[in-house]
């Protein structure tokens, strides 16, 4: 294979966990062209990444914005612009990592001799070379992705470890900021925020856990989320009585990216930074609810907090009416448990 594509267009998290195909791939095929292409929003995150070579950007906004206003002529006029330039790359494999119809549509655009893709109960299977089956309950980190390596007959390790690179100038703007508020303090990260309330940890327990976690180990906790998390990062800063810096819509994606990764430890809900955390081998808890837990990683620091319900994993259809009983089931005193057996051996 000289030419491959790598189709993850969306979703922080899942674009976190598709990384883990890369090291693989590039072990097997040195001298390969390695492409990805995503959305415009996601693209920063694979942009110094040593094993992509190239990044095609699919402008999914712009396509659904022609279409809402019905310019059918200039849709189809860069649907074309779109689809030749992506032949021009000549690609010999294309493997789609979402299993979606959008992105077998995408795949079946390149005209690439093979396309392989996950399973899923989208249409579009017609589309695609080969369908690779995967096990949804498998425990693992990463277990889809290595389905699809395995596909190909590729070595495999038995769990696949996420990894990404920062940018030079994610990595100073981060710092800059760190340095102006913290000195040279180390620090706890929280990431509660992501676009599902299923998925959300009782939300007054956060300024409480930052008090534990300060009066055991004096560090300061750090709060990331984006310009849509303020008015809940206010809150929650009001409301804790111990250091508590608040960075919601302060930083970039990448950026904020940069913070994890020089993180002392993490505490997340099912959200993509969390996912961040796994990848730069932070010392992690993750916190599970309505949403099939990953309990099997390569990275030994990370430690996974999820109390199973009759109704769990629910997804995107609780049926407790808001009362989340799953996450509301987890308490401080297991996450500071957890977080000690996460930061064991770690230097403070």
């Amino acid at each position: 294979m000289n030419r491959i594509l790598i189709l993850r267009t969306s979703s922080i998290g899942d674009i976190v966990m598709a990384s883990a195909i890369l090291a693989p791939l590039r072990k097997a095929y040195p001298k390969a062209h390695i492409a990805w292409m995503c959305e415009p929003a996601y693209a920063g995150m694979l942009r110094c990444h040593p094993e992509v070579n190239s990044m095609h950007i699919w402008p999914k906004t712009i396509w659904k914005a022609l279409l809402r206003k019905r310019r059918y002529r200039e849709w189809a006029s860069e649907a074309v612009r779109f689809t030749r330039t992506l032949r021009r790359e000549r690609f010999d494999l294309v493997i789609d990592a979402q299993g979606l119809l959008r992105s077998r549509i995408l795949a079946r655009l390149t005209a690439a001799p093979l396309r392989v893709g996950l399973s899923s109960k989208e249409p579009g299977k017609g589309l695609m070379h080969q369908i690779v089956p995967w096990n949804r309950d498998d425990p693992r980190v990463c277990s889809e992705y290595g389905e699809l390596i395995k596909s190909l007959n590729l070595p495999t390790p038995e769990i696949l470890k996420p990894h990404l690179a920062l940018c030079p100038e994610d990595i100073e703007t981060s710092d800059r900021l760190l340095t102006e508020t913290l000195g040279d303090a180390h620090f706890a990260v929280f990431c509660p925020f992501t676009t599902r309330p299923q998925k959300h940890w009782v939300e007054d327990r956060w300024p409480r856990l930052a008090k534990a976690i300060y009066d055991k180990w004096r560090l300061p906790a750090v709060l990331l989320g984006g310009p849509g998390d303020e008015a809940q990062g206010k809150v929650m800063a009001i409301r804790c009585q111990s250091p508590f810096h608040d960075f919601t819509g302060r930083l970039s994606l990448t950026q904020s990216a940069a913070v994890v990764a020089r993180a002392h430890l993490l505490i997340g809900v099912d959200t993509g930074l969390t996912h961040m955390g796994l990848a730069f081998e932070c010392p992690t808890v993750a916190i599970f609810g309505s949403t099939r837990p990953y309990l099997i990683s390569a990275n030994h620091r990370l430690q996974v907090l999820y109390e199973p319900m009759t109704c769990s994993p629910c997804r995107r259809h609780p049926t407790c009416d808001g009362a989340f009983h799953c996450m509301a089931a987890i308490g401080i005193h297991q996450v500071i448990h957890a977080a000690s057996t996460a930061m064991e051996g770690v230097a403070l």
